[in-house]
C-alpha cells in the first residue's frame, strides 16, 4: 500500500522531558496528532502540548470527552501559555468537544469530517474507558498504519475479556 508507520514523540511520563536517542527513525516520526482526553489532566495538558510543540509536532487535534471538566471553551484561559507556544511554532490547533452519546459509531462519525482534512497521523487515547472505542475508531480510519484498531478494543479495557482474546489466540 506504501504506507509508512511512524512514532508519536510522547514525553515519558516518568521524565517529561526526556526525548529519545534519534537517529533514522526521526523521518518517520507522527508529527500529526489527535490527542483523547489527554490535555485533560489538571496541570499536565498546557505542558503536553507545549512539548509537543517542542518536539516538531505540526498538527494536534485535543478531543475532549463530555465526561471531562475542560470543554475547548475554556482554553482561552486554562491554556492561554500553551496555545501561545503551539501559535509560535507554526502548530495547527484544533480543539473538539465530542457529542454526547454511548453510540462510539455515531460519535466516531460525527467527528471524522473534521478532522479528515488534518491529515492525522496517529491517534492517542490518555483517557478512561468511557472513550476508548471512539478512540479506536477514529484512528483505524484515518491513521490504519498505526492503529489497535477496533476490533480488539473492548478487550484492551475489559480485563475478562482480554483473557477470552488470549485464550482463544491459544496464548
Amino acid at each position: 500500500l506504501g504506507r509508512t508507520s511512524c512514532q508519536p514523540d510522547l514525553p515519558s511520563p516518568d521524565t517529561p522531558e526526556s526525548r529519545p536517542v534519534r537517529g533514522d527513525e526521526d523521518s518517520r516520526r507522527c508529527t500529526r496528532l489527535a490527542l483523547m482526553d489527554m490535555c485533560q489532566h489538571e496541570g499536565k495538558g498546557a505542558n503536553m502540548l507545549q512539548v509537543l510543540a517542542e518536539r516538531g509536532a505540526e498538527s494536534i487535534v485535543d478531543l475532549r470527552s463530555p465526561s471531562r471538566k475542560l470543554k475547548c471553551s475554556q482554553n482561552a484561559s486554562d491554556y492561554a501559555d500553551a496555545l501561545q507556544a503551539l501559535g509560535a511554532a507554526g502548530v495547527q490547533y484544533t480543539c473538539i468537544d465530542l457529542p454526547e452519546g454511548d453510540d462510539a459509531q455515531a460519535i466516531a462519525n460525527e467527528v471524522l469530517p473534521l478532522m479528515r482534512p488534518l491529515g492525522i497521523q496517529a491517534v492517542i487515547n490518555g483517557s478512561f474507558d468511557d472513550v476508548v472505542e471512539v478512540a479506536d475508531l477514529i484512528s483505524e480510519r484515518l491513521c490504519p498504519e498505526t492503529t489497535n484498531g477496533y476490533r480488539l478494543s473492548e478487550a484492551r479495557h475489559d480485563k475478562a475479556r482480554m483473557h477470552e482474546v488470549v485464550d482463544e489466540a491459544g496464548l
